[in-house]
């Protein structure tokens, strides 16, 4: 019975722990528009530029991505 018990214990630990990391991974990731993404594109173009500053609010990855709005 107590081999049992940490089998389940284990099973629900190690899944606790791949969701916390998955969690944490799509929390930091940057959005597919960085700064870093975009200077490598390097095109130049007639368009006006604006920028959003801010934090994962600002690209969308915990709430609604209100700068797609603007594009």
């Amino acid at each position: 019975m107590i081999i049992k018990m940490s089998i389940i214990t284990g099973i629900f630990f190690a899944a606790f722990v791949a969701y916390f990391f998955y969690g944490y991974n799509e929390a930091t990731k940057l959005p597919d528009n960085n700064p870093a993404a975009f200077l490598r594109t390097n095109t130049t173009t007639d368009k006006q530029i604006v920028v959003c500053l801010g934090d994962s609010l600002t690209h969308g990855h915990v709430s609604y991505n209100y700068v797609k709005l603007i594009f």
